[in-house]
């Protein structure tokens, strides 16, 4: 079982991004993560309300831009 922390911020970094999760512990799904992830990962909040959390962890490349198309998206949907 993963522990760690996390936290989430409200700074909108790019169009369409409703803020960041920032965390120690890997997310579900960590292991299909092509970006990878670490001791301190930095998602894009896409969605987030009470039935549905989609995050964007980018590719940390300094080649590409901010805000592109590669990397890891993941949907997570509440169960009640």
């Amino acid at each position: 079982k993963a522990t760690g922390t996390f936290g989430f911020n409200k700074e909108v970094p790019e169009d369409a991004v409703l803020g960041s999760l920032v965390t120690t512990a890997p997310t579900i799904g960590a292991r299909y993560d092509e970006v990878g992830q670490g001791q301190n990962n930095s998602f894009y909040l896409l969605t987030f309300d009470n039935d549905y959390i989609t995050i964007f962890h980018k590719t940390p490349s300094s080649a590409m831009a901010d805000w592109s198309d590669y990397g890891w998206y993941a949907y997570f949907k509440a169960v009640k």
